[in-house]
């Protein structure tokens, strides 16, 4: 099965230099850092980005419509 993958991997131009090179650390101006990090960093980042968007009208409509029926249930 292993053999398979690296047939396929070779097959689409890949290396295994390319391979080990996505597994393992990047240096960048300083200290090793884990790819892990990395990832982790740069996705933080983005979700921040995202959290800091303000509401689109219309959903901020439809949020005030749900909580205004859940208000009239809750009384009811």
């Amino acid at each position: 099965m292993a053999q398979k993958r690296q047939n396929k991997a070779n097959a689409s131009g890949e290396t295994n230099s390319v391979k080990q090179m996505a597994m393992t650390d990047l240096k960048q101006d300083g200290p090793m850092i884990p790819m892990q990090d990395l990832l982790g960093d740069k996705l933080r980042e983005y979700y921040n980005e995202v959290a800091r968007e303000p509401v689109p009208d219309r959903f901020d409509q439809l949020l005030k419509e749900l909580d205004a029926r859940s208000k009239s249930q809750k009384s009811s």
